[in-house]
């Protein structure tokens, strides 16, 4: 196709005189002169081809970006069968979690506290795994920087309660609705750490 019948030049030679008041160009006569309409037709032809090849760079992007997303979640799934020895440590997972649950939905203040003894041993497992210096997991968690755990202050006072309940036993008062809250501490920590 022959672009040599587009002046620009003119087009803005119009559009100065338009704005000037200069000669007698006016919109109507701007619009219906056939350097704009000829301009507009270019326009349309290369407006199109642009259009389509940004399309198809969207479409190869979107293309090569799932393929990336997929090769990476395979190597992670492999990373995680190798540290696990191979074992599938997400029925693990969700099996202990379901039974923090069960226990912390009973009618019982003795599974409450049961509730919150088992989220802690999975939070101990959690801090264990992730290789921090101590013996006890209030040591390890002291030497544990904010930077790499987001909801450290959530593990603490989740963990205080279990260590009052551990010292006390029946003795310490709990209702429900405590049980409740404790339980949702230790469900930020766990989702941070994508245990839940």
């Amino acid at each position: 196709m022959d672009f040599t019948y587009l002046n620009i030049e003119y087009l803005f030679l119009l559009i100065y005189r338009f704005i000037t008041g200069q000669g007698n160009v006016s919109i109507d006569s701007f619009l219906s002169s056939r350097e704009f309409v000829l301009f507009l037709d270019g326009f349309k032809v290369v407006s199109t081809i642009v259009s389509l090849l940004l399309l198809t760079g969207i479409i190869y992007s979107y293309i090569r970006l799932s393929q990336i997303r997929k090769e990476e979640s395979e190597e992670l799934n492999e990373m995680t069968d190798a540290s696990s020895g191979g074992e599938v440590v997400e029925i693990h997972r969700d099996k202990r979690w379901d039974e923090v649950l069960s226990y912390v939905n009973s009618d019982s203040p003795n599974d409450w506290r049961q509730a919150i003894i088992e989220a802690d041993t999975i939070l101990e497992d959690i801090v264990f795994r992730a290789g921090y210096p101590g013996e006890t997991l209030g040591e390890k968690m002291r030497g544990i920087e904010r930077s790499d755990f987001n909801t450290i202050n959530e593990a603490w006072e989740a963990h205080k309660v279990r260590n009052r309940i551990a010292h006390d036993g029946s003795r310490f008062q709990l209702s429900k609705r405590e049980a409740l809250r404790i339980v949702d501490l230790y469900k930020k920590v766990f989702e941070e750490f994508y245990y839940i």
